[in-house]
């Protein structure tokens, strides 16, 4: 639609908008793959914790419509969240939890309520997974991220 903004669009083909360390953890990152696509891998006992690069400002405070899109499959569930930043102080959260899946899936997540209740002066768009208690390594494809508002 013509009326809609793009804040962010990670299609992972030339760039990786993601990078921010936020578990303290560098050996743990998202990468690209050759096929353009964005790529978690964890052993055994590892925690993934990432946020974009870029804090995002400027979103909507009335109440228009914000989106993320994102296209992922994988073999753990996929943590999706916030992390917001107002003055010196950081707040981070995770909201939703996309379920494991061997096919690839997208989801539209809201997060109109969050943004309008929080009223932080930025954003970043927050991956997370859990592997502490797996026995072997797991992988989560990611594509296709976009922040949408109207």
């Amino acid at each position: 639609l013509s009326n809609v903004k793009i804040r962010l669009d990670a299609d992972f083909a030339d760039d990786n908008f993601f990078g921010f360390d936020v578990d303290g953890v560098d050996s743990i990152s998202l990468e690209m793959t050759d096929g353009g696509e964005g790529l978690i891998k964890l052993q055994a006992g590892e925690v993934f914790q990432e946020a974009t690069i870029l804090a995002i400002n400027e979103l909507p405070r009335d109440g228009s419509p914000i989106y993320l899109e994102i296209e992922y499959r994988g073999d753990l569930d996929l943590d999706i969240g916030l992390l917001g930043m107002a003055g010196g102080e950081v707040f981070k959260d995770y909201f939703v939890s996309l379920r494991s899946n061997s096919e690839w899936n997208m989801a539209y997540i809201n997060f109109t309520d969050l943004i309008f209740a929080s009223d932080l002066n930025s954003y970043q768009i927050l991956l997370g997974a859990d592997n502490s208690n797996g026995t072997t390594e797991a992988t989560i494809n990611v594509d296709n991220i976009k922040l949408l508002h109207f």
